[in-house]
């Protein structure tokens, strides 16, 4: 059958008769949504003079897929997915492997960290201002980012021993120029917080903020203990890696065109206090996906799957041949 009239399968079981890798092995079926995202994305820069050389990037990026064979001890088979990436900081696939890497550089930075201070507490924080034209962006987070340097500065966040920040650019509601800045915050505090006159209510926040930010209106502030670390740390982790939303990208491409020209190379992660002196990391995307790690030893064997821009789906190289994918 022609492969672009071959219906689409669904399976949860892998199949070792399908060439498609969404059926072959289920759990890395994700890949063929965020390549088909990343073509829209592609395609939209290319409608923009001044951005279309990110179009050529974002289009060839992770055309080729390998799943890599691994064995466990256990004689247990399973695969890791791999793809040379165009490290654009707006396409959809490689903002998913930066998730995927921050994720587990944070984890494993972060843990050592807790266990030298036990009794520790987490607290996450959000900051918001009023929208802005997406053209005034920039400024806005320059604004923004010069508040929270006097907002850490406080004497009331003396008790804070370490944050990790990051900014999340969504489309204002209130018109389709419109943009909604915020910054989501992991606070690390004593134990102690809690139960002492150092503990910061809700009212104060919102007064802190407003000062900080020189505002002369009040603004939303929301803050809340967090019960476990990958909680709260995989907030932040999907507003730093995660950019602009695909949707977003998709249904307001003039938009999304606008807030790159915006941001260009403006960092949307910091960190202070005990979190900076643990946490060493580069914000860039990694070479493999999250959901592609796999345990055990590489055997050496893998399948090479090549993406079938009609069908928007990857399908097996001819010829090429290992065991199905665990």
């Amino acid at each position: 059958m022609d492969e672009t009239l071959a219906p689409p399968k669904n399976s949860d079981n892998p199949s070792t008769e399908s060439p498609w890798l969404s059926d072959i092995s289920p759990r890395h079926a994700v890949w063929d949504a965020t390549k088909a995202h990343a073509d829209v994305v592609a395609v939209i820069y290319s409608t923009a003079d001044d951005l279309r050389r990110y179009s050529k990037r974002v289009a060839v990026c992770s055309e080729l897929l390998v799943l890599n064979e691994h064995m466990t001890s256990q004689g247990e088979r399973s695969h890791k997915a791999s793809s040379a990436k165009c490290h654009c900081r707006h396409c959809p696939v490689c903002q998913r492997a930066r998730a995927g890497r921050l994720v587990v550089a944070m984890e494993a930075a972060l843990a050592p960290m807790v266990k030298a201070h036990p009794t520790g507490r987490w607290l996450f924080l959000t900051l918001t201002v009023r929208n802005c034209d997406i053209h005034d962006l920039r400024g806005t987070l320059k604004q923004m980012n010069a508040a929270w340097k006097r907002l850490v500065e406080r004497k009331e966040l003396s008790i804070v021993q370490g944050w990790l920040r990051s900014t999340e650019v969504t489309q204002g509601k209130d018109g389709k120029d419109m943009a909604h800045p915020h910054f989501h915050v992991l606070l690390f505090v004593p134990s102690y917080y809690f139960k002492t006159a150092a503990y910061i209510k809700h009212e104060k926040w919102l007064s802190l903020w407003q000062e900080s930010a020189r505002l002369d209106y009040q603004p939303s502030v929301y803050i809340k203990p967090v019960k476990t670390l990958v909680g709260g740390l995989m907030e932040v982790v999907k507003t730093t890696a995660y950019s602009v939303k695909a949707d977003e990208i998709e249904t307001a491409p003039e938009w999304f065109l606008e807030y790159h020209r915006q941001v260009h190379k403006l960092r949307f992660f910091a960190t202070g206090g005990l979190v900076k002196e643990y946490l060493l990391i580069e914000d860039r995307p990694a070479d493999d996906i999250a959901e592609g790690q796999a345990e055990g030893i590489e055997t050496g064997r893998k399948m090479l799957f090549d993406w079938k821009r009609p069908v928007k789906r990857y399908r097996k190289r001819q010829g090429e041949s290992a065991p199905p994918a665990g």
